[in-house]
């Protein structure tokens, strides 16, 4: 690693709240020449071991020393041409690099020395994670030369600037005037200027420690800090701090004592008109539902006022409302689509406090059970005005403590509310049927998600959650894997979630797919990322599964275009391993797939491969299908248009039976070679248009044991059976 030394100045006492700004000192890394006073440089990159990188304070500064194997990339403009390897000086600032460098290099080019990009949510609060994880700096070597293919540099020394800083940072919340606890916290979400970095600290640090952190540098920025601190694995209380026109510069390293505030629970329900103009607030009790004199306001923190169900709450900019209840629940049952109970705007307003005012007027600070059925379901629904307070999700938060819920509790909640961008932190870990259902379903702007590991997991309680919020772009944690499933638990979660590119942090593979009474948990996981346009970011064995349950995997990948990775299926080695639909749509649509898994199933269920690879126009390969025994609709559309496709896999059926291979083939425009040994073809629609638009010419290898012409006979034979201008050959046992 390049020498980097951060010093900074510091007056007598450490001033808190106060950014210092310092200077920073490179000791630049010598370049010595190779052979015959020459640098080279190669276009092979070989990445630096990121174990070997490492980072020491000694008393106000920060030093970095080279390591063995350290590698520096080339450019010439923005084209990688070659690289440099660290030949000695290990463990000191200063070694010699040599390589190679292609042929575009010319006399008086400006080639740029580069450090790979740095990864700044992989820190974990350690030196040693910086220099690992978040390493990146440049230099600049001048071209004088080139003389019998080597290159001449100007200068034979190259100063690398460093393109972060690095902070020190001590946090403390004080809860008097005078007395104050550091706090180390164990997630830091810090936003500076058009940067955000998100990391876990690591399990090492005691608490009162302090921590470093690498932040990409800034001028006169906004600074804003999110602290987490855990009691145990789960979040309990969040400090939050804000800051204007603050500079942290690249190559500097700081020290910063910061005073935190904490999330209030004691806030009640409360809407902040955020225009200029008249803001109306107004809440609709729903079917079946009487305020009577239940439902309180105030308005700017006057007195409390009962009221009157469809009354406009008049708010200038600035000016809040705040309410409170005694209700169980404000709709009365989602069986016969009664509204519920809603709240609405007709300016933008900010939306916090607590949610649990509304059931429980006075103590809700404490509270935190549900007890009415549909409790808040819809209460937000379809209002495009409210929004997050600006900066940070645990600054007048909107804060929903519940841990005991109901049934469908929070059913559409917030559904169409395209101006929130952060949810509320949701601490239940017991999940009842449909409480969460939809709950964020069309929160077109939705980006940060925050949410407790479920412990239990209930009917439908995750259905279509997030479904079309557009710009999330990580999942919230799910349940373990030791926590059984439940019928359409996590059914179209994820749907159309068109940022989202990878899984949850604490994903962890599940190889049950039963429900609580060790039942089949059907649909589970069906459409569960339907149509995530970007996720490819995906374990190879997320879904080590071996017996499956009814559409367990429908549609869970559906659409999702920039999936390439082939996941492991091992589903089927045994007998009953499959159920109906299981596999059915699983990649329909993923067009860039072109590693399918493979598919060891002997014994089928009805639909189980039906329309699996449909759509996916990269894929070459086709798996083996080594079952003998079919199933109804087993392999219907299977590889329906996928253009790309040369040749079937061996089809060792002897017997064909209803729907089975129905439309397998058609508008596979590539294909020009099957293989199907069936000597039985009288099963409904078995055939029909399964080779319809396959390409003109090819071959179909039959069995020996079924004439050509038992194959030609019927209707529609040219597009149901064998194309007609293609050539018949029996199969020859390998």
């Amino acid at each position: 690693m390049k020498k980097i030394i951060y010093s900074i100045v510091f007056s007598a006492a450490v001033i808190l709240l106060a950014l210092v700004s310092g200077c920073v000192d490179n000791l630049q890394p010598q370049i010595e020449p190779v052979e015959n006073g020459t640098l080279s440089l190669t276009l092979t990159a070989n990445k630096a071991d990121a174990t070997t990188k490492a980072l020491a304070i000694e008393g106000n500064t920060i030093d970095a020393t080279w390591a063995n194997g350290e590698s520096v990339d080339v450019y010439k403009g923005e084209n990688k041409v070659g690289e440099l390897i660290a030949t000695d000086g290990f463990g000191t600032t200063t070694t010699t690099l040599s390589g190679t460098v292609d042929n575009t290099v010319q006399a008086d080019d400006n080639l740029t020395l580069k450090f790979k990009s740095p990864n700044y949510n992989n820190q974990d609060g350690t030196l040693e994670s910086i220099a690992a994880n978040c390493d990146y700096a440049t230099a600049t070597v001048e071209v004088q030369s080139v003389d019998n293919n080597v290159v001449i540099p100007k200068t034979s020394s190259v100063s690398f600037t460093n393109q972060q800083a690095i902070v020190k940072f001590s946090l403390k919340y004080y809860y008097s005037q005078y007395s104050y606890e550091s706090i180390t916290p164990k997630r830091m979400i810090i936003k500076f200027g058009s940067n955000r970095v998100v990391f876990t600290l690591s399990n090492s640090f005691s608490p009162g420690d302090s921590f470093y952190a690498a932040i990409p540098g800034d001028s006169n920025k906004d600074i804003t800090i999110n602290a987490e601190y855990y009691s145990g694995d789960q979040p309990t209380y969040v400090y939050y701090y804000k800051k204007t026109g603050v500079t942290l510069a690249n190559g500097s390293y700081y020290r910063l004592t910061v005073k935190m505030d904490k999330a209030d629970l004691y806030t009640p329900l409360t809407f902040e008109a955020a225009e200029e103009g008249e803001t109306r607030v107004r809440f609709t009790q729903g079917v079946d539902i009487d305020f009577g004199n239940k439902v309180e306001y105030n308005k700017n923190d006057g007195d409390w006022t009962t009221y009157a169900s469809g009354t406009d709450i008049i708010l200038a900019k600035g000016d809040i409302v705040s309410f409170r209840g005694g209700l169980d629940a404000y709709r009365y049952n989602t069986a016969e689509a009664r509204p519920g109970s809603n709240f609405s705007c007709t300016k933008d307003c900010y939306l916090y406090g607590n949610l649990m005012s509304l059931v429980d007027s006075t103590g809700f600070a404490n509270n935190t059970v549900l007890t009415g059925q549909c409790a808040f379901s819809q209460l937000f629904k379809g209002n495009t005005h409210i929004k997050n307070y600006p900066g940070s999700s645990y600054f007048k938060p909107i804060t929903m403590p519940a841990t005991t819920l109901t049934q469908e509790c929070y059913y559409e909640m917030f559904s169409g509310c395209t101006g929130l961008t952060m949810m509320p932190t949701l601490k239940a870990k017991n999940m009842e049927s449909r409480c969460y259902q939809g709950m964020f379903k069309e929160c077109t702007s939705l980006t940060v998600t925050s949410m407790y590991s479920a412990s239990t997991l209930a009917e439908s309680c995750f259905e279509e959650m997030f479904k079309g919020c557009s710009k999330l772009d990580q999942s919230p944690n799910l349940a373990g894997s030791n926590v059984p499933l439940a019928t359409r638990c996590y059914f179209g979660m994820f749907e159309d979630c068109t940022s989202l590119i990878g899984l949850p942090s604490n994903y962890l593979p599940r190889v049950s797919l039963k429900d609580a009474n060790n039942e089949d948990a059907q649909y589970c996981y069906g459409k569960m990322y339907k149509g995530c346009t970007h996720l490819y970011n995906l374990e190879s064995n997320m879904l080590p599964a071996t017996t499956l349950s009814k559409a367990c995997y429908y549609q869970m990948f559906m659409g999702c275009t920039s999936l390439t990775q082939k996941l492991n299926l091992p589903a089927g080695k045994t007998e009953g391993a499959l159920a109906e639909s299981c596999y059915k749509s699983m990649f329909q649509g993923c067009t860039n797939l072109s590693n399918v898994p493979d598919l060891p199933a002997t014994s089928l269920a009805q639909s189980c491969y039906e329309s699996m690879f449909e759509g996916c126009v990269y894929l070459y390969n086709a798996p083996a299908l080594p079952a003998e025994t079919l199933a109804q609709s087993c392999y219907e559309r299977m590889f329906h248009g996928c253009t790309f496709l040369a040749a079937s896999p061996v089809l060792s059926a002897p017997t064909l039976v209803s729907y089975c291979y129905s439309e397998m083939f058609e508008d596979c425009t590539n294909l020009s070679s099957i293989t199907c040994l069936a000597t039985y073809l009288d099963a409904t629609s078995c055939t029909t248009n399964w080779v319809h638009n396959v390409k003109s010419n090819g071959t179909f290898i039959k069995s020996p044991n079924i004439s050509e012409d038992t194959w030609k006979s019927g209707s529609f034979w040219s597009v149901s059976r064998i194309p007609a201008t293609w050539t018949v050959t029996n199969y020859v046992t390998p």
